[in-house]
C-alpha cells in the first residue's frame, strides 16, 4: 500500500492501483477500520454489491476481512471514478 499507487480517496477509505499474480490490474479499496460495525455487516454489503451489474458501476471481484481490516478488490478502469 504505496502511497505512489493511490488513485482515488473514496468515502471510506483510499483506493490503491494494484497489479495480481495473473497480471490483471485491479483497484484495491482499503477501508477505514470504523466504515462497517461488524464482519456480517460487511459480508452483507459484499454479497449485495456482488449481484449489481450496470455499465456505469465497476464490478467487485472479491474482498478480504481479517480482524479490523477490510479491502475491496474491484476491476480497475483507467482514468475511472
Amino acid at each position: 500500500f504505496s502511497p505512489y499507487q493511490v488513485v482515488g480517496d473514496g468515502s471510506f477509505g483510499l483506493v490503491y492501483k494494484a497489479r495480481l499474480s495473473t497480471d490483471v490490474v485491479v483497484a484495491v479499496k482499503k477501508l477505514s477500520p470504523d466504515a462497517f460495525q461488524g464482519f456480517r455487516e460487511f459480508a452483507a454489503e459484499m454479497e449485495t454489491l456482488n449481484k449489481l451489474s450496470h455499465r456505469n458501476i465497476v464490478k467487485i471481484l472479491g474482498y478480504w476481512a481479517s480482524g479490523p481490516e477490510r479491502l475491496l478488490v474491484y476491476e480497475y478502469i483507467e482514468k475511472g471514478n
